[in-house]
């Protein structure tokens, strides 16, 4: 039986209200946004972290601490909570699989999962 992945929730320590609030700047900006996400029709969920951010920050970042690795962002030009869902939506489409750690292996593709080793 394939298990599908399903997104139950979003949340930001940094934006509480992440669907009516935006940053400061939102063509200027970098958040942690946590995807609860859990198996279709089953009530479990795990955490999937996402550095959301958007291209003028990325490059304030690099001009100020050099080089970096981009595992779990996921880069948007602008802050809009709705594409943001959209993007992370689409990443829990593309996981299927016989059992949860298949689902994992495709999810972590794209975020960190509250499990992995750092």
């Amino acid at each position: 039986m394939k298990l599908q992945a399903e997104l139950k929730f979003l949340h930001s320590p940094q934006l509480p209200d992440l669907e009516r609030a935006h940053p400061p700047d939102p063509a200027d900006f970098e958040i942690l946004v946590q995807a609860l996400i859990g198996a279709k029709g089953q009530p479990a969920a795990d955490t999937f972290d996402f550095i959301v951010c958007t291209p003028n920050r990325l490059a304030k970042h690099v001009a100020s601490e050099g080089t970096m690795a981009g595992h779990s962002y996921l880069f948007v030009a602008k802050y809009d909570y709705a594409e943001i869902r959209t993007a992370i939506l689409g990443f829990c489409e593309k996981a299927v699989g016989q059992s949860w750690p298949e689902i994992v292996t495709i999810l972590s593709r794209y975020g960190q999962w509250e499990y992995e080793p750092e």
